[in-house]
């Protein structure tokens, strides 16, 4: 046999030796993730429509007007110039508060908007925006009450409105203070301003900013402490895995932050300019 033959049929052999090795082995299963597209935003663009979950009790933000059966408030005007820029309908649907997570996670909802505060309980929950406004949990007393601050109060009888924020801040508040033992939760603020005039309860807590509207349309002398609970921020909510709808609309607020259409809103409602997105 030639020289060359012969290291041919040397290289034949441990090719079918290494073959036959490897025919012994199972390859190793390759774990592949199917990848998730984000078709959240191409939904909405596509119905060309926006369903947003919102309150119709909570004025200034979003309130039923019982003349004009219509929906108003600071939240609902800026949703609809939001969905005019976007170019797509919005679909106002009234929820019951305690049902928005279900709702949303449903596919009910695309998003839930309406004094919806920050916590990180919801960040944990939910997709958020940027904060777009800021508020405060407060308390409001009869005017003559001889009631001044957080530590006045404590013992008394206590009306919390059926918030989750409002809960939250008022059992933060329990570390400095101390337990505040006597609450009845009120799920219309109406209810809660009738049961404060008729002594029912001594003091409310609840949101500044939607407490102002209320006062200035209720007959009554009511006086809010200097000293608040916390500090607050609204968000809209969205679905975690919905990020590109979320990010088209937190950058069409920041757009419209860019006109003066926040701060007239603002001011009608609130008397001044307290938009804090894009600022």
């Amino acid at each position: 046999m030639k020289k060359s033959e012969k290291n041919i049929f040397k290289l034949m052999i441990l090719f079918l030796f290494i073959v036959s090795s490897l025919s012994g082995c199972k390859p190793k299963a390759v774990k592949t993730e199917k990848k998730q597209h984000d078709i959240s935003l191409a939904k909405v663009l596509v119905k060309k429509e926006f369903v947003i979950g919102i309150r119709d009790d909570y004025p200034p933000f979003s309130f039923l007007n019982l003349f004009t059966t219509k929906l108003e408030g600071y939240d609902i005007e800026i949703a609809e110039e939001l969905c005019t820029k976007m170019k797509i309908k919005p679909i106002f649907k009234v929820i019951k508060w305690d049902e928005r997570e279900k709702l949303l996670n449903n596919g009910d909802i695309d998003c839930i908007w309406g004094a919806f505060a920050y916590s990180e309980e919801n960040a944990k929950k939910y997709l958020l925006t940027e904060p777009y406004i800021k508020s405060a949990v407060i308390l409001v007393v009869k005017d003559k009450a001889p009631y001044y601050s957080i530590q006045d109060i404590r013992e008394k009888k206590i009306g919390v409105m059926a918030v989750s924020s409002i809960h939250s801040s008022l059992k933060k508040a329990e570390f400095t203070y101390g337990v505040f033992k006597d609450t009845t939760v009120f799920h219309r603020a109406q209810e809660a301003l009738n049961a404060l005039d008729k002594d029912e309860v001594n003091c409310l807590v609840y949101d500044l900013l939607s407490i102002n509207s209320l006062i200035r349309a209720k007959t009554g002398s009511y006086r809010v402490l200097d000293e608040a609970i916390s500090y607050e921020e609204y968000v809209i909510a969205f679905r975690k895995e919905d990020s590109a709808l979320m990010k088209a609309v937190e950058s069409t607020l920041k757009n419209m932050a860019k006109t003066d259409f926040l701060e007239k809103t603002s001011k009608k409602w609130f008397g001044a300019n307290i938009s804090i997105i894009g600022r």
